[in-house]
């Protein structure tokens, strides 16, 4: 956390939150006896098989050098592990570091943090918590945020072109009332109006990555503005 430029190691952590990074991305594998085994590599699936990522704490000081362990629910439930959380980067977590509460959902706690080779009592922490991007300087944030800027302005493009698809393609019917004739079966509807269903999952795809982003900048912005405050004489 070291550097020339000012950091957010200490004003932005308080004792609040934990800083880590990817130390590797777990798959399972089958020993020849038949028994599963856990390993660790750094460039993750290519299939996307990632049953869950390793971090490592970075900050605070009393935490550095510990690791935590979070589940991950699968490609198709939760995306790709390794564009949710990618190696090289930081990231921060919320972080409770006396008793666990179970209104804690996604919150790390100091039972979920081992030590390898240490005798710690810790073990890996079986829930998921919400963990955001941490910067260490403003020239970090400030790429960063440039990056989502013109992401966020090629999906607000790509949101017209899907909305413009969507509506020249030909709309299902909507739900018969009482009385009148059944319609098509969910299975028919789908073949019959594919292209609609394939163009209105596209629309809600992108509009849900917008909405996102729009929290990673809102985040990256609330950072630099920490970091503008610290560097005030």
């Amino acid at each position: 956390m070291g550097g020339t430029e000012t950091n957010l190691a200490h004003k932005w952590l308080g004792g609040t939150n934990i800083v880590a990074a990817v130390a590797g991305y777990q798959t399972m594998w089958t020993l020849d006896t038949g028994i599963d085994i856990p390993l660790f590599a750094v460039n993750g699936d290519k299939k996307g098989d990632e049953t869950g990522v390793l971090f490592y704490v970075v900050a605070p000081t009393n935490y550095a050098g510990r690791f935590f362990w979070m589940h991950h629910d699968g490609l198709i439930a939760s995306g790709r592990l390794t564009a949710l959380y990618k190696t090289n980067t930081l990231y921060y977590f919320p972080f409770h570091p006396f008793q666990r509460d179970e209104s804690d959902n996604g919150v790390l706690h100091a039972d979920d943090l081992y030590g390898l080779n240490r005798n710690d009592k810790g073990s890996p922490c079986t829930l998921k918590p919400l963990g955001w991007r941490y910067f260490a300087s403003r020239s970090e944030a400030e790429i960063f945020l440039s990056g989502l800027r013109m992401e966020q302005a090629n999906a607000e493009k790509a949101v017209i072109l899907a909305r413009d698809r969507l509506n020249r393609a030909d709309k299902p019917p909507p739900p018969p009332k009482r009385g009148e004739p059944r319609g098509l079966s969910t299975s028919e509807k789908l073949r019959k109006y594919s292209e609609y269903y394939a163009a209105l999952s596209k629309l809600e795809n992108l509009e849900s990555q917008i909405n996102f982003r729009k929290i990673e900048i809102k985040d990256a912005q609330h950072q630099i503005e920490i970091l503008q405050d610290e560097a005030q004489p």
